[in-house]
């Protein structure tokens, strides 16, 4: 690594650092547009500090509690409905893997190098099923009848057992029907979450071209 250094264009590298920052500013947009619904209110430049405060956590904790726990304690700190931002996040992480599955798709099939395209057929399977499973999370979220469903099998389970869920999570205060009357947040998201695919392969992009990375 420090051998490497002095050989860096640093104006490229620069650049491509730039965009870690864009990057960061459009998850916020995207954080902000999912959270409407759930009456958590931040602003985007709130929540885009939150985002570099999570990354820099993510150096030394596991994803799920450097990004995951941290976003949520500071997002929703001295916040009612702190128990639907579980929401946000599902559809967040939903929409970002169904993208991201769409992406290794597209880019799969744009591939012409024998060696690459061996692997098509171990991707394929993974990145269908990928997005199949996001599929099925957004139609929870989003569509009614399904909804509903799943909350009567939620109310049958609490009576059969005699088991009561934690009110945040049970059938009667349901924290997962925030969406089923904004369904243009799923387009919103996606549109965002597109934008976050394509400015990070550019920083990819341009940091294998500062680092002169033979491809």
């Amino acid at each position: 690594m420090a051998d490497a250094i002095p050989s860096i264009h640093i104006g490229i590298y620069l650049i491509s650092l730039l965009i870690v920052f864009v990057n960061s500013l459009i998850l916020a947009i995207k954080f902000k547009v999912l959270m409407k619904p759930s009456g958590i209110h931040q602003t985007v430049m709130t929540l885009f500090r939150i985002n570099l405060v999570c990354r820099f956590y993510a150096f030394f904790l596991t994803s799920a509690v450097g990004q995951g726990i941290i976003r949520w304690y500071s997002s929703t700190k001295n916040q009612d409905n702190r128990g639907k931002f579980i929401t946000v996040m599902i559809l967040e992480r939903a929409s970002f893997l169904f993208v991201l599955c769409a992406f290794v798709l597209i880019l799969q099939s744009a591939l012409t190098s024998t060696g690459i395209g061996k692997i098509a057929h171990f991707i394929y399977p993974l990145a269908f099923t990928g997005m199949g499973a996001m599929v099925v999370i957004g139609a929870f979220l989003f569509s009614v009848p399904i909804n509903q469903t799943i909350n009567n099998l939620i109310a049958i389970l609490e009576t059969k057992i005699s088991f009561t869920l934690p009110d945040s999570f049970s059938s009667r205060s349901n924290p997962f029907d925030i969406y089923l009357q904004h369904k243009d947040i799923i387009l919103k998201c996606m549109l965002i979450a597109m934008a976050w695919h394509l400015f990070y392969l550019l920083r990819v992009y341009l940091l294998s071209i500062a680092i002169a990375v033979s491809y």
